[in-house]
């Protein structure tokens, strides 16, 4: 085993779980327990909000899995190694395998999300937020960033339907997923989808 000494004499920074954040983002849009209300989720990210960081497991943009510790700690899915299938269950029980590989269609997801962060950092890190909706019922968030004279609008549908969401302003650009038009309101948002607009 490594020696842990020098990574702890604290001149050294590591890495840092923002778990304020990620537990309750979890229940909400995976709704696991306990399975938070769209109104309940955003009085949890307002309490939080300021300075937030939105960080993602190592691994997530793989789409690796696995449980509670140990299992979340498992070697990376490098695309240049093979692996075997997943057979074991934790309590000894028959199971359908699970195919282990990398997700490269998801990797490329959190590649364009982590541009747009980037390409808009300031927006999205200073910008005062302004929730637009929030609804328990359907499960659909909005909400707007702005930062002098530039403001993003993002929407979730976290349910499993179609909705249809009003949105007054509509000076807005789809740039996220990209290659979408201009705004156009009543949005349509597709089951388990978001959608991020910049303003023109």
């Amino acid at each position: 085993m490594a020696d842990p000494v020098p990574w702890v004499q604290g001149d050294v920074f590591d890495a840092v779980m923002n778990y304020r954040w990620y537990m309750p983002t979890c229940s909400f849009f995976a709704q696991t327990p306990p399975n938070l209300t769209a109104s309940r989720y955003v009085a949890h990210l307002d309490s939080v909000m300021a300075g937030i960081s939105h960080r993602f497991w190592n691994g997530d943009e793989m789409g690796m899995w696995g449980g509670d510790d140990p299992d979340t700690r498992r070697p990376l899915l490098w695309s240049d190694y093979s692996f075997e299938d997943e057979h074991n269950h934790p309590f000894g029980l028959e199971r359908r395998p699970d195919v282990v590989s990398a997700d490269h269609q998801l990797t490329g997801l959190y590649r364009e999300l982590i541009a747009l962060r980037k390409a808009n950092q300031r927006l999205f890190i200073d910008g005062a937020t302004k929730w637009l909706t929030v609804d328990d019922e359907h499960l659909l968030l909005a909400y707007e960033r702005h930062l002098g004279e530039q403001s993003a609008l993002v929407v979730f549908d976290a349910s499993n339907e179609t909705h249809a969401l009003e949105i007054l302003q509509t000076s807005y650009r789809q740039v996220y997923p990209s290659g979408a038009a201009d705004i156009r309101t009543p949005l349509t948002l597709p089951p388990l989808s978001a959608r991020v607009y910049l303003s023109m």
